[in-house]
């Protein structure tokens, strides 16, 4: 089974977020939004990783001003779980 994912970049006051979940509800997907990175803790993830092409520096900025950490040239990554010093 393939699994998709659709990611939506809006503004405030854009509606962004009810395009998201009717769009989700139309297609049969499952719909996450800020409860994502909650879910991943609960489940025991030390951290998310994700991929952001180089070009959509819109998407980059917003991964950066919600704690995500630039980890590659397009990749980044949010601790979920802070980093013990032995």
């Amino acid at each position: 089974m393939k699994k998709h994912v659709i990611a939506l970049g809006r503004q405030f006051g854009s509606g962004g977020r009810e395009i998201g979940r009717k769009l989700s509800e139309s297609l049969g997907f499952a719909y996450y939004d800020r409860e994502l990175l909650k879910l991943a803790a609960e489940k025991g993830m030390a951290q998310v990783t994700a991929n952001i092409y180089a070009f959509n520096h819109q998407s980059q900025r917003m991964f950066l001003a919600v704690g995500f950490e630039k980890a590659g040239e397009e990749w980044y990554t949010y601790r979920l779980t802070p980093e013990t010093e032995e």
